[in-house]
């Protein structure tokens, strides 16, 4: 059983570990190459030149739903609009959660009470 079991492991670091690795660098470099190129673009800080086309959307936002504007819109540009907002959402929620330090919510101090303790003064 253990002369088996060493040959399995002698032939599994010299067949097939090499041929895993070989495989998995192929597919990182194709793969690897298509993320950073998109990461580039889509994860990087507005440029100053960016911004006035960024209030002008926030404006064209602002206008279609004062003009009930999303009632007539295509299904597409809906469902496209959605999910920027969901986005914004959960990347605002994200930032809370880094800034507060934990999930859970922040410490106020006397605004929660330990069970069993009276915390209010006695006279």
């Amino acid at each position: 059983m253990a002369q088996k079991l060493v040959k399995f492991g002698s032939r599994l670091a010299t067949e097939v570990a090499p041929k895993a690795i070989r495989v998995t660098s192929e597919f990182a470099k194709v793969r690897g190459g298509r993320f950073w190129h998109y990461a580039k673009v889509e994860l990087r800080p507005p440029m100053l030149t960016e911004f006035p086309v960024i209030q002008e959307s926030i404006n064209n936002i602002i206008r279609g739903a004062k003009t009930k504007k999303f009632l007539t819109m295509p299904v597409r540009e809906v469902w496209l609009n959605t999910l920027v907002c969901l986005e914004i959402l959960f990347l605002f929620f994200i930032g809370e959660i880094l800034g507060k330090g934990c999930i859970i919510g922040y410490y106020i101090p006397g605004a929660w009470t330990v069970h069993g303790e009276d915390q209010r003064k006695k006279h």
